[in-house]
């Protein structure tokens, strides 16, 4: 509060223009009032009588018992002390009593004891001891010379009055440590299942500030702030809402996730034993959630942060997720990839026949090269392909109705194809006899037993026929090539090391099988693309007349 305000509150609410008319004394005397409400009530003939004596008796002291009433200023004037008011007479050296003269002084014009002894409280205690004020020609003027507020004897005063009498300072209330204890042991901070983030992040700031901090009152300056430096990885102004993804309808979830509602349960109950997060945390991710946050990645093979961004999911969340999800597909390989399907011999036989009339056909084989990104280390030569791309090449076999029975996901893109099918331990097993069938491949094989290629320069009219019959067999694996690169765009380009690449490959596979099985919605297939792929064996003479018997008898 300015003072004018102070003086107009002091003067019964009058207004500033008529506190300025009001005796200097009078003021002063309403102020004393004011800052000693309980001795300003008491008779002034005791506590008036007994501090004038208090001054006289020093001013009697000081001046060797002559009273000498000031006449002005003195010539040399005292400095500025006290509160930083540049409004004080300049000062002198004086005695150790020359607040006593100067009290002596005011008492001599006619003020108050009590506001003398305000006035003179306004005063430092380094000036008390050194300096006297003499304030005589200030105290003499009256409201008339200028703003009342202005005045410098009423800005000493309500100085004097607020060192008095200074403002009482709120005090942490004493409270009792065992007390506080067994209020966080009950409801809302009990028990950590149902409690609020909110409410635990106030308990455990609490407990953390017990053990490090003494109370408030002891240590002055006990409490946590925010460091400044501080930058959240996701700014936002609360927990990010995450939303349940079996809440919307099959096209909302196809677009997002290549699966419908159903689909995604399936998945969930499937991984559920190898990606649930056993905690008791509130906000741990679902087993949906982690699920979708996966499948996203796949469906789109966009960035980590898009695919958090997209989900309300920290890039860290994604990371995290993503691994988990196909290494734990991965473990269902053998469950859902078996040769040659999961139907009867022949079943599969006569899928294949029905196509184009080629018989004993169990499988259709050929390779695909998933890109990558250029690999760090002495190997990285070895994943450059023919089209000078970094890949890695892929080898798998689909029956009749696109649906993946063996695939061999470990191989460098500089790796032939039919090297990698003679590495496979499917080679091994046809070799021996294990499996009654052929299974049909593209030029880039050999000719085998087991393993029929078409003609390279075809002579006769069934052997044209052949290799029509021939090509139109051997399409389902394109198309099973064209349905899960258009399904999982994350395999048109992987941004992980190779390894990974490989995992994320076999997840998808899977998923492909799954989608195959239920039967979900089929993207448009995308033609795939042509790596040309060139023989580098000599082709068996076993195998080319087994080729000759099946043109010369189905195909004539």
């Amino acid at each position: 509060m300015c003072a004018v305000s102070r003086s107009t509150a002091l003067s019964g609410g009058s207004k500033g223009s008529e506190c300025e008319k009001l005796p200097l004394r009078v003021l002063c005397s309403r102020l004393a009032v004011f800052t000693e409400t309980g001795q300003a009530c008491e008779p002034q003939g005791s506590v008036e009588a007994a501090r004038r004596r208090s001054w006289g008796s020093q001013l009697d002291l000081a001046t060797g018992g002559a009273r000498s009433s000031p006449s002005g200023p003195s010539e040399e004037g005292p400095v500025v002390s006290g509160r930083g008011h540049d409004l004080s007479p300049q000062a002198r050296a004086v005695g150790p009593l020359g607040l006593a003269l100067e009290g002596a002084q005011y008492l001599g014009d006619g003020l108050p004891a009590n506001v003398v002894e305000t006035i003179l409280s306004s005063r430092a205690p380094s000036t008390r001891r050194r300096y006297n004020l003499n304030l005589f020609q200030l105290v003499s003027r009256t409201g008339d010379s200028g703003p009342l507020g202005r005045d410098h004897l009423v800005v000493r005063f309500l100085c004097g009055a607020q060192s008095l009498r200074p403002a009482a300072h709120s005090r942490v209330p004493a409270w009792d440590l065992a007390v506080v204890l067994e209020g966080l042991a009950e409801a809302p901070f009990e028990p950590l299942e149902s409690a609020k983030a909110r409410n635990l992040t106030l308990k455990v700031a609490f407990l953390l500030a017990i053990i490090s901090l003494r109370r408030v009152g002891e240590r002055g300056k006990g409490h946590l702030t925010p460091r400044p430096g501080y930058v959240p990885k996701v700014p936002s102004v609360g927990m990010r809402k995450r939303s349940d993804p079996l809440a919307f309808n099959d096209s909302y979830l196809y677009v997002r996730y290549r699966f419908s509602r159903d689909g995604i349960a399936y998945i969930c109950r499937l991984l559920s034993p190898y990606i649930a997060n056993n905690t008791r945390r509130n906000r741990a991710l679902t087993v949906p959630q982690t699920v979708c946050i996966a499948l996203r990645f796949f469906a789109s093979g966009t960035f980590l942060y898009t695919v958090g961004d997209a989900e309300n999911i920290s890039k860290a969340s994604v990371c995290r997720s993503v691994p988990t999800v196909y290494l734990s597909l991965k473990r269902l390989l053998n469950v859902f990839i078996t040769f040659p399907g999961h139907k009867a011999f022949r079943t599969i036989k006569h899928a294949f026949y029905g196509i184009a009339g080629f018989p004993n056909v169990i499988g259709a084989l050929d390779c695909t090269h998933v890109r990558i990104k250029c690999p760090s280390g002495p190997h990285e030569a070895d994943f450059v392909n023919r089209k000078s791309v970094h890949s890695i090449n892929v080898q798998m076999i689909s029956d009749a109705d696109c649906i993946i029975t063996n695939v061999e996901a470990k191989w460098p893109g500089s790796v032939h194809d039919s090297r990698i099918f003679r590495a496979s331990s499917l080679y091994q097993q046809l070799a021996r006899g294990v499996f009654s069938g052929v299974l049909l491949g593209d030029k880039g094989y050999p000719c085998l037993p087991y393993l029929l290629t078409p003609y390279k320069e075809p002579q006769t009219e069934a052997q044209h026929h052949y290799n029509i019959v021939h090509a139109r067999t051997r399409g389902r694996i394109e198309m099973a090539f064209g349905l899960i690169k258009s399904r999982f765009q994350c395999l048109k380009h992987h941004r992980v090391t190779p390894p990974r690449a490989c995992d994320i490959v076999v997840a998808c596979v899977v998923l492909h099988t799954i989608t195959c099985l239920r039967r979900e919605r089929q993207p448009r297939i995308v033609e795939e693309e042509d790596w040309g792929n060139e023989a580098v064996l000599e082709e068996n003479e076993t195998g080319r007349l087994i080729g000759d018997t099946y043109a010369n008898n189905y195909c004539a």
